[in-house]
């Protein structure tokens, strides 16, 4: 489903599946090529931790990366990279963003910390870049809903994939990420029950035009079924971000220009509300988290 972001007359004219129409390509297009974050700031050993439960949950462990040709997209400022490279050393890594500004902030941050590594840099839309290799492991920090049409760059990722190749993405947006990130906690327990209508009241009362980058939000079956018919034997989608989000945000457990570090309280605090949604996610089902982390196998 395209984000609330986006008004009612867009919405209805996706007729596929995670394709947007035509007329928002050029704009979702320049609005990710333009995207500039600044320097990279979530450094701390706390994002290792919790990136690595989310790669690990789709059964990908530490010691495949080793000896692995492996292709990031969508790397941003660099936060997964630096991540990635501070537990595992590929035997190749080739780093992709459609953002000059966002490469280059990436870029600093690797060669200053990870000076005796050197990973290729690939800029450009990964809709269309053309890559001159086959990857072990291909993998992006919830970066999809980036996409104007996701089943292409599927399939994309489907043909870069090595056989037995895996592909990662380490946390997508739900039906219910703009409920519980965005501060609507009372609705959450019966938007779970009608999150397409909630999402519909949503967009209606949205009359800001505040859309962009963050094009979709997704169901993860059919998020899956985009992934088998691109040909992938596999798919597994993990949930994560419910509690952890929730109090994150009303205690405001965030990094910020003048924090750059959480405390060693805040750190035990997201520690366990991560915890408390490992066990929640037993019992509840996808959509009611914020996020979940998609593993496809080729």
């Amino acid at each position: 489903m395209l984000s609330p972001g986006f008004p009612k007359v867009y919405a209805d004219k996706c007729s596929h599946d995670y394709v947007a129409p035509n007329e928002l390509i050029n704009l979702i297009h320049l609005s990710n090529q333009s995207f500039d974050t600044g320097y990279e700031t979530r450094l701390q050993a706390i994002y290792a931790y919790e990136l690595w439960r989310k790669i690990e949950s789709g059964g990908v462990l530490k010691s495949d990366f080793e000896n692995a040709d492996v292709l990031e997209i969508c790397a941003g400022t660099g936060f997964l990279t630096y991540h990635l490279l501070s537990e595992v050393t590929p035997l190749s890594l080739v780093i992709n963003d459609i953002s000059e500004k966002e490469i280059a902030n990436a870029k600093t941050l690797i060669k200053n910390e990870f000076p005796n590594f050197s990973p290729e840099w690939a800029i450009g839309d990964i809709h269309k870049f053309h890559f001159n290799k086959k990857f072990d492991i291909i993998i992006g920090h919830s970066f999809m809903h980036h996409f104007y049409n996701v089943p292409m760059v599927i399939e994309r990722i489907y043909s870069l994939l090595k056989p037995g190749g895996v592909f990662i993405s380490t946390g997508e947006p739900t039906y219910l990420s703009p409920f519980v990130e965005g501060r609507k906690f009372y609705v959450w327990p019966i938007a779970i029950f009608f999150p397409k209508l909630f999402i519909s009241l949503l967009r209606y009362k949205n009359t800001s035009e505040n859309y962009g980058t963050d094009v979709w939000i997704f169901d993860s079956k059919k998020l899956s079924k985009v992934a088998y018919k691109a040909g992938f034997s596999k798919c597994t989608t993990v949930s994560f971000n419910l509690v952890r989000t929730i109090i994150c945000t009303i205690f405001r457990i965030k990094l910020s220009e003048t924090k750059n570090q959480f405390t060693e309280f805040e750190i035990s605090l997201i520690k366990f509300t991560m915890k408390i949604d490992s066990f929640l996610s037993r019992f509840l089902p996808t959509h009611a988290f914020a996020h979940f982390t998609f593993t496809c196998k080729k």
